[in-house]
């Protein structure tokens, strides 16, 4: 038994199934008795795909969650699944910031690196102490522009913190009808 949302109480699961094969080629190699290789055979196989999908036994309806026995677990059920893909669509305010620490490290590497060069007339030597360089200049870069950013007292963005916001109001949500209703379009 799950909750239809169509029917608006419990019904029973009914599974449609559907599938289909289709032929794949295969390759195998050949060997004698020997170990020696003597060539491929070339052959095909056949590849099945089954699909099992939960339906609603009156109304024929597909059941999105169908553990749900409830109007409540449902609600839940679907309310997590929401919460989830609100969670996928974080803003990401880390780019901006990674071409600057990519960016910083690179500029701080190229001046080491070509001041040893200038130094020891050793190319080899130059380019290893760029590559740390620019390592050491990306973490410098992202330490800088942390203490920059917690003596501006801003951790994060306003648009982060929109999104934060909705992702805690989405959280928090209650059970009720409106809700239910509300979240059952989404």
């Amino acid at each position: 038994m799950a909750w239809c949302t169509v029917c608006n109480e419990n019904r029973e699961i009914d599974h449609r199934v559907r599938g289909d094969s289709r032929a794949v080629p295969t390759v195998s190699e050949r060997y004698n008795r020997g170990g020696e290789y003597i060539g491929y055979e070339e052959g095909e196989a056949y590849k099945t795909t089954i699909e099992s999908i939960p339906v609603c036994r009156w109304c024929g309806t597909r059941f999105e969650f169908p553990r749900a026995q409830s109007k409540e677990q449902y609600f839940n059920a679907k309310k997590q699944l929401v919460v989830q893909r609100w969670r996928a669509k974080r803003p990401n305010h880390y780019s901006r910031e990674f071409d600057l620490l990519i960016a910083g490290g690179i500029v701080i590497g190229a001046a080491i690196g070509g001041i040893t060069y200038a130094i020891s007339r050793n190319a080899v030597a130059a380019t290893g102490v760029a590559v740390v360089s620019v390592i050491g200049g990306a973490f410098l870069t992202a330490e800088i522009m942390d203490r920059i950013e917690k003596a501006r007292g801003k951790t994060t963005s306003p648009e982060m913190q929109a999104w934060q916001t909705r992702l805690s109001e989405l959280e928090s949500l209650p059970y009720t009808e409106a809700n239910y209703t509300w979240l059952t379009k989404q």
